[in-house]
């Protein structure tokens, strides 16, 4: 639902990661090839927000009988990426279990979403899945750290997501009380649609 209502606005790639409700298991961070950084660090307490485009969020779900809140999961997301080299770090927190998906533009209508589930991690495990918007190979692996260093460990699931088209959001007539000029017999009306359109677009949608 959140790439759908995107895809249409403006470039963007996103991460979410969810797990059992419970005390959080991982950090979650996008770093790009400067090393800027948008998320959550090796610990808890750290937390990065170097780009202004981008944010990062603790998911949590309230229990409707104790009114406990529990945590769930993490999302990411930045707008208007630079076509460079990211990096999703997954640092583990806690020992359990996470399921991690991402969201890639492809090309300039399309974009693919790639998904792992029931990954395990440990507290210090660290796992990390790179790849270059609209540069994407065949796949993308999820790469563990290990004593000889990263190893590619899961095979992940593709979804393509294709721009959907324009649709009509809202029509008003344009009259005298709704700006100055407007016609009084309301020949004249304003469309609102999902995306940027030209004249020439709107007049044969």
């Amino acid at each position: 639902q959140f790439a759908n209502t995107e895809l249409p606005r403006s470039p963007f790639i996103s991460a979410l990661i969810t797990q059992t409700t419970g005390d959080p298991v991982l950090g979650a961070r996008l770093v790009n090839s400067q090393g800027k950084q948008v998320g959550f660090g090796a610990t808890e307490g750290e937390r990065a927000g170097d780009l202004a485009q981008g944010s990062s969020l603790r998911l949590a779900h309230r229990d409707i009988i104790s009114g406990a809140v529990l945590e769930c999961g993490q999302m990411l997301a930045i707008s208007n990426p630079s076509v460079e080299e990211w990096t999703l770090e997954l640092n583990g927190w806690r020992t359990g279990t996470f399921d991690v998906s991402v969201v890639i533009p492809a090309t300039s209508q399309t974009y693919k979403m790639f998904a792992w589930s029931g990954i395990q991690i440990t507290q210090g495990g660290k796992y990390r899945i790179r790849f270059k918007p609209l540069s994407l190979s065949s796949n993308l692996y999820l790469e563990e750290y290990r004593t000889n260093g990263w190893e590619a460990t899961h095979v992940t699931a593709v979804t393509v997501l294709n721009q959907p088209p324009p649709r009509v959001v809202g029509v008003i007539q344009v009259t005298p009380t709704v700006v100055a000029g407007g016609d009084k017999y309301g020949r004249l009306i304003g469309v609102l649609f999902s995306k940027p359109m030209s004249k020439a677009q709107a007049e044969t949608l």
